[in-house]
């Protein structure tokens, strides 16, 4: 669904692009943006051999309002919230049993710049400052035990992306991927466990799309 969804994306863009260029797309300073990005996943995975049979089922879906204002033509700042979900769920017999649940909230200011292909099409780059916690709930069905532990986090980076206006106000917006620099801790009963990593993610799995109102 995603390779279909990016193809789409792609020939839209390709349609665009080739059409007679008129005066390019510019927002205006003073413009108000009001949007929402939408991510969601969906796969399972089997295992089977002489030594394990495994089933594991994960699923992920996360929503991001936003609101921003253009300081300058073709220059937006915002803030950003967010609700992201996470199960996974693996299966090793029918007595064995291991289930995760992750629950988080994401707050994240933003610059968003955009660099005008012709009267429909932009490529953008948003800067942002993106902090994250989650709640982790993990179960072991096999011998009844469960233990909590959560997370906070902190990412620096830039997500490129791709604006189409469908009409004069409202415009389609994904972005793949990011670039930038991740760091935070984990607290697990009475242990703690910091990370930090530097990273570049092109992965069409990464895929946020969502609709945004410009006025």
């Amino acid at each position: 669904m995603r390779k279909l969804f990016i193809i789409a994306l792609l020939i839209t863009f390709g349609i665009s692009f080739g059409q007679e260029k008129k005066e390019p797309l510019n927002i205006e300073k003073g413009t108000w943006n009001l949007g929402g990005n939408f991510t969601y996943s969906n796969s399972s995975s089997e295992t089977n051999n002489t030594s394990t049979n495994a089933e594991n089922d994960q699923f992920y879906i996360g929503f991001y309002p936003q609101v921003g204002y253009a300081i300058k033509n073709n220059l937006i700042i915002g803030m950003g919230v967010g609700y992201e979900y996470r199960k996974n769920e693996n299966y090793y017999s029918e007595t064995e049993i291991y289930n995760s649940k992750q629950n988080g909230i994401v707050v994240f200011p933003y610059v968003k710049k955009f660099f005008n292909v012709n009267t429909k099409v932009s490529f953008h780059l948003q800067g942002e400052f993106r902090m994250s916690k989650t709640w982790n709930d993990n179960n072991d069905l096999s011998n009844l035990t469960s233990n909590d532990n959560n997370t906070r986090s902190l990412f620096v980076g830039v997500r490129p992306g791709l604006t189409i206006f469908l009409a004069k106000k409202l415009a389609l917006e994904t972005s793949i991927g990011a670039l930038g620099y991740s760091t935070g801790k984990n607290k697990a009963d009475s242990r703690e466990t910091k990370f930090d990593s530097f990273s570049f993610n092109l992965n069409p799995n990464n895929l946020v799309f969502g609709l945004s109102y410009y006025f």
